[in-house]
């Protein structure tokens, strides 16, 4: 029962944080939206939009899919493909908001389809070494990681834009 009431909890806050990266993209002047930053490897709106996209074959979705069908062989984020914001950074900000709201209700859609039993899979991500979930993160870990955590930093990021 507690799985199911996380899970649902995700799907709300996942929501809500869609929404809000609307919101705050959408009060953005053109100006704040094209602006490129001026740090090299910091992102501007269209680039955090990009990246909130997903890759671009299956998005985060089809990761989180290929870890919970792998368990302990090891699933790696494919940098390049979850971090190809490039190739998206000049689509429109209707486009970009657009892809940004289907790879979250298809994330909500895939939340919805998970058992306590797949929450509890641990999981061998070696990427995730270095950060606070580990290399061997469960699965549920990973998943609110990228179902809410992730949308809701970066739109305190977003928000940063605009001060």
């Amino acid at each position: 029962m507690q799985a199911v009431e996380a899970i649902r909890e995700w799907q709300r806050r996942c929501e809500a944080a869609v929404e809000e990266v609307r919101s705050v993209v959408e009060e953005m002047s053109e100006e704040v939206f094209r602006r490129t930053p001026a740090d090299e490897g910091e992102w501007g709106a269209r680039e955090v939009l990009a990246h909130l996209a997903g890759a671009a074959e299956g998005g985060y979705v089809a990761v989180l899919r290929a870890a919970r069908e792998n368990g302990e062989k090891p699933t790696d984020f494919v940098r390049e493909a979850v971090f190809d914001w490039q190739s998206r950074a000049e689509l429109s900000r209707p486009e970009l908001l657009e892809l940004v709201e289907a790879e979250y209700a298809s994330m909500r859609e895939f939340l919805g389809e998970l058992a306590e039993k797949d929450l509890e899979q641990e999981i061998f991500v070696p990427s995730l070494a270095a950060t606070p979930l580990t290399a061997r993160p469960t699965l549920g870990a990973l998943v609110e990681g990228l179902s809410v955590r992730h949308v809701e930093g970066h739109v305190k990021q977003l928000r940063s834009l605009t001060t």
